[in-house]
């Protein structure tokens, strides 16, 4: 977990600039909000999904050496779905704050850049 910390705060900077950069690019300070939204949702995903992966290789090993295989396999696998389940909810809260908050705009561009900051930080 220490890890993932030093590494946010790194992707928090880069996460900034970038978000400074694309308000004075397209001269829209709430293309940068939706940016820097998008990319703490991410964040916050993914630290969710290693806490519950942590937790979960645990009792993976301990069922794994008390019960077996098969219940090792079965805790792995429902642990592994928090992660997805994570995923899949944040993006949809994520968007449909989005959508409540600014609906009466006209711009486009605003979820243009909440489905680019999910997707640039995927790559870390």
């Amino acid at each position: 977990m220490t890890f993932l910390r030093e590494e946010y705060k790194i992707i928090m900077l880069v996460v900034i600039v970038i978000a400074g950069v694309l308000g004075i690019l397209l001269k829209n300070p709430l293309a940068a909000l939706m940016f820097t939204i998008g990319s703490t949702t991410s964040m916050l995903t993914g630290f969710i999904g290693m806490c519950a992966a942590t937790i979960a290789n645990v009792r993976t090993a301990v069922a794994a050496k008390v019960e077996g295989e098969q219940a090792a396999f079965k805790v792995a696998f429902f642990g592994g779905g928090v992660m997805g389940f994570a995923v899949a909810s944040f993006g949809l809260i994520s968007l449909g704050k989005v959508f409540y908050f600014f609906s009466h705009r006209h711009d486009f561009v605003l979820l243009q850049e909440l489905r680019k900051s999910r997707k640039s930080l995927v790559f870390y």
